[in-house]
């Protein structure tokens, strides 16, 4: 019986043991067609079919309308012009994959000289949510490699285009308000430009200075309004180099909801007794009309 008993306990720790190593390493899954969607407490940030980050909204009202990269080979410390190129145009999209455990998205852009992986982490707090983003670039051939990569950041605080005021604060920081809502875009890595000022990425290649991002610091607004960071990168062979920047959004606490109070009712019992009461005082109200006649 003994044995049975010892058996039996062991049995049941091995499975449980099993179960959870198999909930904690469940297999990110493939978002790449239809875009991802990570949540984490009251905030979802989903990328679209192109793996740009399309949507980040904390207790159901969005907050940016978009974060997306541009590429442009051949660029280096001299300043050939950044140009308007969405990054699938210059490096094939490969793969998306999102993870609802670690609230990982992870997109991979790719051809037989450069890749770029990116990953972003979904932070959420219930008022507020941090988008972690790292971008590794790597040199897949044996020669150097030389590019551009802009990093467009476009919040749209309280589902709104308007009424937002941007401006960049040394060293590192955009910041961004639409009372109540506030955001900043904090490079953590270094960057070599940056800009501020009306949306969208149109006005800000139109703003270039000497082929670069025109580092207009603002203020600007209150308006439709964005801003980005530019790296000037150059890869030995077979060379990488890691990016890494922090998005974050700080909203109002909804108030709480007050309990709805229900209509007070009556039932048969209490409609029966009203009633009553009803017939009596009218009875006696006529006996009383009479009695003074």
């Amino acid at each position: 019986m003994r044995t049975r008993t010892i058996a039996g306990n062991l049995c049941a720790v091995i499975l449980g043991v099993a179960l959870t190593s198999g909930e904690s390493g469940a297999a990110p899954v493939d978002c790449l067609s239809a875009g991802c969607t990570v949540s984490d407490s009251a905030a979802v940030l989903q990328t679209d079919s192109n793996q740009f980050v399309s949507a980040l909204t904390i207790q159901g009202i969005g907050q940016i309308a978009e974060q997306s990269f541009d590429v442009t080979p051949g660029i280096n410390s001299a300043g050939n012009p950044v140009a308007q190129n969405d990054i699938q145009t210059i490096l094939p999209l490969v793969s998306a994959t999102q993870d609802d455990v670690t609230k990982h998205i992870v997109v991979v852009f790719s051809d037989d000289t450069v890749s770029i992986t990116v990953t972003y982490t979904l932070i959420g707090t219930g008022t507020s949510a941090t988008v972690r983003y790292t971008v590794l670039i790597e040199n897949l051939s044996d020669t150097g490699v030389n590019l551009a990569l802009v990093d467009f950041i476009d919040f749209d605080l309280n589902d709104s285009s308007g009424g937002d005021t941007v401006s960049f604060v040394g060293p590192n920081t955009i910041n961004q308000s639409d009372p109540p809502a506030t955001a900043t875009a904090r490079s953590i890595s270094s960057f070599d430009f940056f800009d501020v000022g009306p949306c969208c990425k149109d006005e800000l290649y139109l703003r270039l200075v000497n082929g670069h991002l025109g580092g207009n610091s603002g203020p600007v607004g209150p308006e439709d309004v964005s801003g980005g960071f530019q790296n000037n990168i150059a890869l030995a062979d077979s060379g990488s180099l890691t990016i890494s920047r922090e998005l974050h959004v700080q909203v109002q606490a909804k108030p709480p909801t007050a309990p709805s109070t229900p209509a007070p009712t009556l039932s048969p019992w209490g409609l029966g007794v009203l009633a009553l009461a009803l017939v009596a005082l009218g009875l006696f109200a006529l006996r009383r009309q009479r009695a003074q006649h």
